[in-house]
């Protein structure tokens, strides 16, 4: 794609990925302004919060679903300083516009399909249909444990993507050094 060759835009996805975690988060916020289950967010004592709303998880499905979505937002704040760095080796190695930019798409598709339920309508189109059913099925809406490896899948991507990336700048430093 021509696109991904003009211009690096790898480092430009670390900001992209926090903006993601940072939005699951307020989605959570949200989640427990419009809820009638759950207790509305508690902006002094947040952890506290999501302490006392997992109390509720028994009874409530929206406790559930808030629990689930700051868990997204947690898992992706926790790997976001491999992605940064991978990101960053990567591109001190020159591993090249095109395969960086193409390593950073894969890391923000992988992450947003881990933690979205379509925001997409479904429609009469295939592909649309096929994005909400694989989207619905991840991590923030998923109850069953059947539909849990899909979510499993998306994480594994992100992770193979960023640690491939250390591997491949490991082996670009060892030609350009020895």
């Amino acid at each position: 794609m021509p696109v991904l060759d003009a211009y690096n835009y790898s480092l430009l996805s670390v900001p992209a990925v926090w903006l993601l975690g940072i939005g699951t988060h307020w989605s959570a916020i949200y989640l427990s302004s419009v809820s009638r289950e759950i207790p509305k967010f508690d902006n002094v004592s947040p952890r506290q919060y999501v302490a006392e709303v997992a109390k509720l998880t028994k009874t409530s499905k929206d406790a559930r679903q808030l629990c689930r979505t700051e868990a997204a937002q947690q898992n992706i704040f926790e790997n976001i300083g491999l992605y940064a760095a991978a990101i960053v080796a990567g591109n001190v190695a020159r591993l090249g516009t095109s395969h960086m930019n193409k390593i950073a798409l894969g890391y923000l598709v992988s992450r947003f399909l881990y933690v979205v339920r379509g925001l997409l309508q479904p429609s009469s189109s295939v592909l649309t249909s096929y994005c909400v059913a694989t989207a619905q099925v991840l991590y923030i809406r998923t109850d069953r444990i059947k539909a849990t490896p899909l979510r499993s899948v998306a994480y594994l991507t992100s992770v193979i993507l960023s640690l491939g990336t250390f591997v491949r700048a490991g082996l670009a430093f060892n030609r350009a050094l020895y």
